[in-house]
């Protein structure tokens, strides 16, 4: 099973990414790129827990290392039908990434930032050249 989790808003992707899985209620194995070790996520599709059941490998941003990245993208259809869970969080994504990701994925859920307004300076300046009192 392969949920994707992403987008601009980095605490509103942990947070669901963590909420799926204690829904998931197994202990969760995190991989990043500096814990990422060639051939690793090929083995997990495959992987057996030692007291059986299901084991959940929690993916975090594979896109910060070129070699994670392409391990990840060779083996998305190969986790969507594993019986393990795993679950990718990314950034900003392309369309052919995101493509290949909600292809193979039972969850694809995006979380984007709110852009907060900002007080623009040169507003006051228009307004005094035009000599209008009420802006």
């Amino acid at each position: 099973m392969l949920a994707l989790f992403y987008g601009t808003d980095r605490r509103a992707v942990r947070d669901a990414a963590k909420r799926y899985t204690d829904a998931v209620g197994v202990a969760v194995t995190t991989v990043d790129e500096a814990q990422f070790i060639p051939g690793e996520i090929a083995a997990s599709v495959g992987a057996t827990s030692l007291f059986g059941g299901v084991e959940c490998f929690l993916l975090d941003t594979p896109s910060n290392d070129a070699d994670f990245e392409i391990e990840v993208m060779s083996n998305v259809a190969e986790m969507a039908a594993s019986s393990n869970v795993f679950v990718v969080l990314e950034g900003q994504l392309l369309a052919d990434p995101k493509k290949k990701y909600a292809k193979h994925a039972t969850t694809v859920e995006e979380y984007t930032a709110q852009k907060e307004e900002r007080f623009n300076v040169f507003q006051i300046a228009e307004a005094f050249a035009k000599k209008d009192k009420k802006q």
